[in-house]
């Protein structure tokens, strides 16, 4: 194949273009060496001059006005071939230059001093040169060039925006030069986490040694208690006989201690002493019964030994085992009636406001967002950020998960757990502080929230900015979402331009303002001093005005999971406290950290949980990715919740080597563990390593996974003129709420129609507009589904036309009317579908409304007050079939047809011999010719493939002196999927190829004579070709069977 496109002469695949050019890969060089001399006019030679021109001082100069119409020539062009010509006007008084090649003048007429190029070709063998129209042109041109284009690029136009799928599968104005350059410009992007030890969960390192009584050592015994068998036993005694460690904790910290109770007669205790004295200690806690006993104690000066001994008064027995002293409350500082235990900090009653605080970073300015579960019995809460001007959040007197939002000042460097009162009686847990609203400058009166930002101020106006957003002379798009407003005014600036004002700002709107950059630097938003609202999804994009820019659309994508941030700070277990930073329930394994990994080691039989609170958000969906190997009787029997293990079919087993594991795992609640089955022995290990947690959300384009093509479409015109905007009062809305949100098939927001809770329709519809009876209009629209997979649609204007549909499988369920409508749903990715609908106007109005429907097929009924759809771009055009997207803000808009023509010469077309090859497919199997071809300017001589009107027909056709010398037809399966063909001319050899085998032979026929284009069309701006095209070949010899079969197959 490699060798078949190196003998090819013109070569033409979707991979590069500029304004107003398709590029062809080859040939490779786009232009001759320099034809002429002379160019500099440092003599006065060489150029043959016409009447009125002279060469003088550098410079060639015309003055027509007795002469007329006047050239200045050199050489002989060949006919049919195309020049670069260029020149500059050193003076200019009047008239008009035009380049020339043979007696045809370019299409640009120069009337002024500068540098001009334009592509002639030449009709004639006359010369190329400057051509002086009319008896009023005066000036002086110098520095001409003259060269052959022998390029094989086509001329392109199309005279205004149009849309494409970019390699990265999203739907997008081919003008865009840029991605979105602003940064976090829905306010949802969070920091690292500020907050050390918020879920109270973190335990230190082993303060006990010897705790599994492994041997008989470490422990302070007294004459009653022994240690044997992997546990201590005291004898049934009525004195006081501690067992004990010393200075096993420090004063102040706060620690948990866990030990299990093997058998037991009467009460012992748990005690905190001065190294084994009685006097002065301090009860822990008393039992008398058997199982795990767990206490969490705030050592006191002097009693920083851990002892075991009967209560007084009671003649007591036990066997213990599994002691263990670990401190937690890391990073916390307790104030009185402040204690830690059970992942959480709570407080009594006591006298007076306490606080408990850790010294956190915050910086001046920046936004933050704080949350935290709170559970009160009495009095009141608040958060306090103390060091510099304090900041109190609300105070709280409810049980709740609160998320306060605010910005730091100037010194604060402390959180502070507040009692407002003495009454307060409570906990608080998961407490979280990250930074917000990076990217954005903000003045007095803004403030960040939930993905937005509000202005809210007394009196005044404040700015919210970002920097280095714009260069100078470039032109952009600014859009925007304001979402709650009190009607009053905003204003943008550019880099140092003036404020321009948006006057009395609607509510849930969206805004689009172009504009090109006349000084470099930020960009800005103010809210006046009457405006109270927010703003959201703010995007500026770099765009150009050009309007002649092909289309390279891509399809046939691969898709991979959409994964939120890593929810795990350190699954790679680079330090203890990553291994802090799990939790095992009842202390039934110990953890240690080894090179790159955690390792658990069992200490009973019975299933154990890895867990960590508050991972992640119950009711969504998570990626669990790890490594993991261990001993033969570990396996996991639910991960993410209890009893579940994601999408995994049967409970994964793990191996003494190391694997790789991935799970969706959909939660319930916020705890997450790795839950280990029953059937452990004492000793079994697990070692675990890269753990990754990530929300799961969707699918999405694997980038330049797609297989582009030209995209060449027909004239349309996008008759919805709010295609984007459903708030607008022109789309009628009923038992359904809109909100902006979500991702649509243009990386912007789209919006989520839910349907509310009223028994009846839930749906929305676009006020009729004007239609044509008996013409083919089609509606399209993108969809999503968010609880609604099903939906009816119910036309006016369409013969009543009433379908029920299932978008997802592109199941047409039932209809009824619309004899001739055609309905169909094409998965776009990312859980979007374009639905299209396709009729013959029946009256002057034409209406669609899109209804939600059940999975029992019912379209009246009583909403849950969350399921819905999503839905983005909607459309209505005069066509036949759906063509690309044209967006909408207001008005009605048209796509110019697109026009590729004028490629090669008549030295890459072989008028005797050849072979026109292309992989195309149809946009439609609509009724017309489509056609591209060899040509020499006329529609005499041709050679040309085409679309013809009968279904899925294509053929292969030679012209000579207009009469057709070969036509050589083929019936596709279906057009609009991609095909391998070739068409082969000679002389009484002609021969049609379609995927890979011989459709059609002709062998008496004439060859055309003269050709020397290549268009998208018959020749004569007609019955022009409409479809994609991955690839168009021109090769200058009839190639063999062999070389045909070899093109051709798929």
């Amino acid at each position: 194949m490699s060798n078949l496109l190196d003998s090819a002469s013109i070569v033409l695949t979707p991979t590069a273009y500029d304004n107003g050019k398709m590029l062809s890969v080859k040939p490779s060089a786009a232009l001759s060496a320099e034809l002429v001399t002379n160019g500099d006019f440092a003599t006065d030679s060489d150029w043959n001059k016409q009447s009125g021109w002279t060469i003088s001082g550098g410079t060639a100069n015309v003055n027509s006005s007795s002469a007329g119409s006047t050239y200045m020539r050199q050489n002989a062009t060949i006919t049919g071939r195309v020049y670069k010509i260029t020149f500059e006007v050193t003076s200019f008084t009047s008239g008009a230059l035009y380049a020339t090649a043979g007696s045809a003048a370019g299409s640009l007429a120069v009337t002024g001093v500068g540098v001009y190029t334009d592509f002639v070709t030449a009709n004639n063998t006359g010369g190329y040169g400057v051509y002086a129209s009319g008896s009023n042109t005066i000036a002086s041109i110098d520095n001409i060039s003259i060269k052959e284009d022998i390029s094989g690029d086509f001329d392109f136009s199309r005279n205004s925006a149009a849309t494409r799928v970019n390699a990265q599968g999203l739907v997008e104005n081919v003008q865009i030069l840029s991605g979105d350059l602003v940064s976090n410009g829905d306010f949802s992007q969070v920091g690292t986490e500020e907050v050390s030890n918020g879920s109270f969960s973190q335990e230190g390192a082993e303060e006990v040694t010897n705790g599994d009584f492994a041997t008989d050592s470490d422990w302070f015994k007294s004459s009653f208690w022994t240690i044997s068998g992997g546990t201590a036993s005291m004898p049934s005694t009525s004195s006081y006989l501690p067992l004990y460690q010393n200075d096993v904790t420090i004063a102040g910290k706060t620690y948990v201690l866990n030990f299990d109770i093997v058998s037991i007669t009467g009460i012992i205790k748990a005690t905190s002493i001065n190294n084994g004295a009685a006097s002065g200690e301090i009860t822990l806690g008393e039992y008398s019964t058997i199982g795990n006993k767990k206490i969490t104690f705030t050592t006191q000066s002097g009693r920083e030994s851990i002892a075991f001994a009967r209560v007084v008064g009671n003649t007591s027995s036990c066997t213990i085992d599994n002691v263990s002293v670990k401190e937690v409350g890391q990073d916390w500082n307790l104030g009185t009636g402040w204690s830690i235990g059970e992942d959480k900090a709570s407080r009594t009653a006591q006298s007076g406001s306490t606080s408990m605080y850790q010294s956190v970073s915050f910086t001046a300015n920046k936004s933050y967002k704080i949350t935290y579960d709170l559970d009160i019995s009495a009095g009141s809460f608040l958060l306090r950020i103390g060091g510099g001007a304090l900041i109190n959040t609300s105070a709280r007197t409810t049980s709740g998960t609160y998320t306060e939002y605010i910005v730091a000042n100037s010194g604060n460097n402390v959180l502070n757990l507040r009692a407002v009162d003495g009454n307060f009686i409570g906990s608080i847990t998961n407490i979280s502080v990250k930074e917000v609203g990076q990217d954005w400058d903000l003045q007095d009166g803004w403030s960040i929230g939930d993905n937005k930002s509000t202005f809210n101020l007394s009196s005044g106006a404040g700015n919210i900015s970002q920097s280095n957003v714009f260069e100078s002379g470039k032109t952009y798009i600014l859009t925007f979402d304001t979402l709650e407003t009190n009607g009053g005014n905003m204003a943008y600036r550019f880099g140092l331009a003036g404020f321009v004002f948006i006057n009395a700002i609607a509510a849930n709107t969206k805004h689009s303002i172009i504009f090109t950059v006349t000084s470099p630097g930020s960009l800005t938003l103010r809210g006046a001093d009457n405006f109270v609202g927010s703003i959201t999804n703010i995007s500026v994009i770099e765009i150009t005005d050009d309007t002649n820019l092909p289309r390279i659309n891509y399809e046939g994508f691969s898709y991979q999971d959409s994964l939120g941030s890593e929810e795990v700070p350190d699954g790679n277990f680079t330090n203890q406290a990553a291994v802090d930073y799990w939790a095992i329930a009842s202390n039934r394994a110990t953890k240690s950290l080894e090179s790159g990994f955690m390792r658990l080691t069992y200490t009973s039989s019975i299933g154990a949980a890895l867990f960590r609170n508050n991972l992640a958000v119950s009711g969504k969906n998570y990626v669990v990715t790890f490594r993991a190997k261990g001993t033969a009787n570990v396996t996991f029997s639910s991960i993410g919740e209890n009893n579940s293990i994601g999408d995994n079919p049967t409970n994964p087993i793990i191996t003494t080597e190391w694997q790789d594991y991935k799970f969706n795992v959909p939660l319930l609640g916020i705890t997450f563990r790795f839950y280990l089955e029953n059937g452990l022995q004492v000793g079994d290990t697990l070692d675990i390593a890269n753990i990754s947690v990530k929300e799961y959300l969707g699918q999405e384009v694997v980038p330049d996974s797609g297989c582009g093509s030209w995209l060449l479409e027909p004239q349309s015109t996008n008759l919805i003129t709010y295609s984007e905007d459903f708030s607008q009062s022109v789309w009628n809305k009923g038992g359904v709420n809109i909100s902006s949100i979500g991702i649509s098939p243009s990386g912007s927001i789209s919006t989520l129609l839910t349907e509310d809770t009223s028994n009846g329709e839930h749906r929305i519809y676009h006020n009729n507009i004007s239609v044509s009876i008996g013409v083919v209009y089609t509606d399209s629209f993108y969809i999503k589904s968010n609880g609604r997979s099903k939906i009816r649609l119910s036309y006016t204007g369409f013969n009543n036309y009433e379908p029920k549909f299932d978008f997802v499988n592109n199941n047409l369920i039932s209809s009824t009317g619309g004899t001739t409508a055609n309905i169909k749903s094409v998965s776009f990715g990312n859980g979007w579908y374009k639905v299209s609908v396709t009729d013959t106007a029946t009256l002057t109005g034409l209406r669609g409304v899109i209804s939600l429907m059940k999975d029992d097929l019912s379209f009246q009924y009583v909403g849950d007050g969350t399921s819905g759809v999503y839905i983005w771009g909607a459309m209505l055009e005069q066509q036949s079939y759906s063509t690309s997207y044209i967006p909408t803000n207001g008005a009605a808009s048209t796509r110019l047809q697109d026009i590729a023509n004028n490629s090669g010469n008549a030295t890459l077309i072989n008028s005797t011999e050849g072979v026109l090859y292309a992989e195309i497919a149809a946009l439609a199997d609509d009724g017309t010719y489509r056609i591209f071809s060899l040509n020499d300017g006329t529609r005499n001589e041709r050679v040309y493939i085409q679309y013809k009107p009968a279904s899925n027909e294509i053929s292969g056709v030679v012209k000579n002196g207009n009469n057709t010398q070969a036509n050589i037809n083929y019936f596709l399966s279906d057009e609009t999927q991609y095909a391998k063909i070739a068409f082969k001319w000679k002389e009484n050899d002609f021969a049609f190829w379609v995927n890979g085998v011989e459709r059609g032979t002709d062998t008496s026929g004439s060859v055309p004579v003269g050709l020397s284009k290549l268009s998208f069309d018959q020749s004569n701006d007609s019955n022009y070709f409409y479809g994609k095209t991955k690839a168009l070949v021109v090769y200058k010899e009839a190639l063999t069977d062999e070389q045909l079969t070899c093109l051709t197959t798929i």
